[in-house]
C-alpha cells in the first residue's frame, strides 16, 4: 500500500486546484494568477476555514472547508442537513450547491484515506457513495441517485445534455472520472478541454489523493514565490488546525510540506 502523509495531501489538494482553475491560462506558458478568485480568499483564513454560505455558491473559498472535515461526514451532513432544513423551499441554488457539498465531501473523504494504488477504483467509490446516500435529506436523494448512475457509468460524456441536470454537480462527476482515469499525473487528468470550475475540482482531488507529486514539476516551477509560499503556509495551517497541532511547538517534521 502506498502511504502518502496528510499534510502532503492536504498541500497537493490546495496546489492541485489552485492549477487546476488557472490551467486554461497555465498552458500558454503563463503563472497562476495570484489575484486569482481561488487564491485570495484562502490567505484571510484563519485557524478553522469559516462555514461555508449556499447562498453564495462559491465553491473555490469553501474548498480549505471540505479538506479540514474531510474525515467527519457527521459534522458535514449535520450542518448541511441544517442549511436545507432552513432555506426556503424555493430556492434551488440552495439545493444545488449543498448536494454538490455533500458529493464533494464524501469523495474527498473516501480518497483521502483511500490506497493511492488501488486498482479500479470507481466501483468501490460508487458503493461508498451509495451508501453515504442514505443519510441524505430525504427530498435530495432522487437528484443524488441520478448523479450517482451517471458516476457508475463509462458513457457519462454521452449523458451530459441531459436538461434537468445540476451542471455544478455533474462537474463534480465529470471530476471525479477524470481524477480516478489519469491518477499517474495532474497534466494527463486535466488533457481534455475542461471549464475552470471542472479543472479545480480534479486538481483538487487528485492532488488529495496522490499528494503534491502528482503535479508536474514545470508547473510548480511556474508558482510566483510569493503564490508558492502562500500555499505551503495556508496547508501548514490547515494541517495544524485540523491535527490540533499548537504552534511553536517544534514539531515541524511531522507536516513536511516543502516542493
Amino acid at each position: 500500500m502506498l502511504t502518502i502523509g496528510t499534510a502532503d495531501k492536504l498541500l497537493g489538494s490546495l496546489t492541485g486546484a489552485y492549477l487546476g482553475y488557472s490551467y486554461l491560462e497555465h498552458q500558454h506558458g503563463q503563472c497562476a494568477n495570484d489575484s486569482s478568485p481561488i487564491y485570495q480568499p484562502w490567505l484571510h483564513q484563519q485557524n478553522t476555514p469559516p462555514d461555508p454560505e449556499l447562498s453564495e455558491p462559491r465553491l473555490a473559498v469553501t474548498l480549505p472547508w471540505l479538506l479540514y472535515h474531510h474525515d467527519d461526514s457527521i459534522r458535514r451532513h449535520r450542518w448541511l442537513a441544517h442549511q436545507l432544513a432552513s432555506a426556503p423551499v424555493s430556492t434551488a441554488s440552495i439545493v444545488d450547491m449543498a448536494i454538490v457539498l455533500y458529493i464533494l465531501g464524501d469523495s474527498l473523504e473516501w480518497i483521502m484515506q483511500c490506497d493511492p494504488a488501488m486498482r479500479d477504483p470507481l466501483p468501490t467509490l460508487c458503493m461508498y457513495l451509495q451508501q453515504q446516500c442514505l443519510t441524505y435529506p430525504e427530498n435530495i436523494i432522487p437528484q443524488v441517485n441520478q448523479l450517482l448512475v451517471r458516476l457508475n457509468t463509462k458513457s457519462i460524456e454521452a449523458d451530459r445534455q441531459i436538461p434537468d441536470q445540476n451542471q455544478p454537480a455533474l462537474d463534480i462527476i465529470l471530476a471525479i472520472h477524470q481524477c480516478l482515469n489519469y491518477r499517474e499525473n495532474l497534466a494527463l487528468a486535466l488533457a481534455n478541454p475542461q471549464a475552470a470550475y471542472r479543472s479545480m475540482i480534479t486538481g483538487y482531488l487528485l492532488g488529495a489523493w496522490r499528494g503534491i507529486s502528482v503535479i508536474p514539476a514545470t508547473w510548480l516551477v511556474s508558482l510566483t514565490p510569493d503564490s508558492r509560499q502562500s500555499l505551503i503556509k495556508i496547508a501548514q495551517q490547515l494541517y495544524r488546525t485540523w491535527a490540533g497541532v499548537i504552534q511553536g511547538t517544534g514539531s515541524l517534521e511531522i507536516c513536511p510540506l516543502n516542493f
